[in-house]
């Protein structure tokens, strides 16, 4: 696109230059094409795309569709994500396609339970549970959590109203988002009976959940506020690997913000 943009860019010059060396243009004609084409470019390149940014602040959680499961969360877990997306108008219809890439990090409080990885695979066990962390007689188990980082690529289909009061727009976008797991670990607290404090382990890289995931996006807003909700399609853990047969799907409820 840069490339292409260059040698219209080029051409351009060269044809304003042609028509202002050509012996029987007056002035007064030469110099109304370009002004007429300064003007229409400017105007093209103020609506030709938006949402180029997007931050998002959101609550992140996991569905658990076992049956019987030690799997437990906390509600509140924010997590953001930072992405790149490439608008392209579909004519003057107010729709536009955006694909894009980006950066997601999430982490997911755990309630009263640890991820762990064994031979059999990976699963979730009570923390009072865990053999070393747990409450044995050297610890006493308090707390645990995940998180992730991924590498994604959003893709969105866009409806966008014309200005609303002078700048800001109505926003509607549904699409999908796919990424590749960068890392995953956990952190579990525990409390250390022999130096009588509190002791954070962290441990990982858990290898054996899901290293690709994709799944829906939607969002709306007006403005530079949007309502957005992402959920996965596709197991949290390796289908393989998944000795307790877990169904556990992660989503995201929050914030984005976009450009007006």
């Amino acid at each position: 696109m840069l490339k292409i943009s260059l040698v219209l860019g080029f051409l351009s010059l060269g044809l304003h230059a042609f028509a202002q060396n050509t012996p029987t243009a007056s002035p007064t004609t030469a110099e109304a094409p370009i002004a007429k084409s300064s003007e229409s470019k400017k105007v093209k390149l103020s609506e030709d795309g938006h949402d180029h940014f997007m931050f998002n602040f959101t609550i992140d959680n996991v569905i658990n569709g076992s049956s019987d499961s030690f799997f437990k969360s906390n509600v509140f877990n924010p997590n953001l994500g930072f992405y790149f997306l490439y608008d392209l108008p579909l004519g003057k219809t107010g729709l536009s396609v955006a694909p894009g890439a980006g950066f997601t990090f999430s982490k997911v409080n755990l309630d009263g339970a640890v991820l762990v990885q064994n031979p059999n695979g990976t699963s979730f066990i009570p923390g009072s549970q865990h053999p070393v962390y747990g409450n044995t007689a050297s610890t006493s188990f308090e707390s645990a959590s995940f998180y992730s980082s991924w590498l994604e690529v959003p893709f969105e289909l866009r409806y966008i109203s014309k200005p609303v009061n002078g700048r800001s727009r109505i926003k509607v976008a549904a699409g999908m988002r796919a990424g590749i797991n960068l890392t995953t670990n956990s952190k579990i607290n525990y409390y250390d009976k022999g130096f009588q404090r509190e002791q954070t382990h962290k441990g990982g890289a858990f290898d054996e959940l899901a290293s690709f995931r994709y799944g829906a996006t939607f969002r709306i807003g007006y403005g530079a506020i949007n309502l957005f909700g992402y959920y996965g399609l596709n197991q949290m853990i390796k289908e393989n690997r998944n000795y307790n047969n877990l169904d556990l799907r992660q989503y995201s409820i929050g914030v984005s913000i976009t450009g007006m």
